[in-house]
């Protein structure tokens, strides 16, 4: 990915493109056996951030996806399972998982001109889960919640 955007940069200055790198919202929340992955993830994000400060200036932006629960062929094995995926989609604010298809929208509004003040940028495409991931730990019951988002 570095060596790619590396050999792309002189192109990519000379017609102000843009980067967009896959990085995923393990990178910030590493899971249990996936040690490497996120590591490795988390050096996309980095790499993101650090090409975004450096190639700025010469015009170029960088940004990156980080795809969270999406239904992608590496995944399959877990969707397949009728109550794998039940439970993975009642874990998520929107009640779904994400297709391969949302996650390319996100890259080409970033890819496009319409994004031409965004760079530096890590967007979680992740149906809002990473901002849940407290509430999945075990819990005091709490008196009904005054002034939260929902209700007064």
């Amino acid at each position: 990915m570095v060596r790619l955007a590396q050999a792309a940069l002189p192109h990519l200055q000379q017609t102000g493109g843009a980067v967009v790198n896959i990085s995923s919202i393990a990178a910030e929340n590493p899971q249990p056996g996936a040690g490497f992955y996120s590591m490795s993830k988390a050096g996309v994000s980095a790499f993101t951030r650090h090409a975004a400060q450096e190639w700025g200036p010469l015009g170029v932006r960088v940004n990156a996806v980080a795809p969270g629960l999406i239904r992608t062929a590496m995944a399959e094995a877990v969707y397949s399972v009728p109550e794998l995926h039940e439970k993975r989609r009642m874990m998520m604010p929107l009640r779904r998982i994400g297709t391969p298809i949302e996650l390319g929208k996100v890259v080409a509004f970033l890819l496009s001109d319409d994004a031409s003040y965004v760079s530096g940028q890590i967007i979680a495409v992740d149906g809002g889960f990473s901002q849940t991931l407290i509430s999945h730990l075990p819990h005091p019951p709490t008196p009904t919640a005054q002034g939260s988002a929902a209700g007064g």
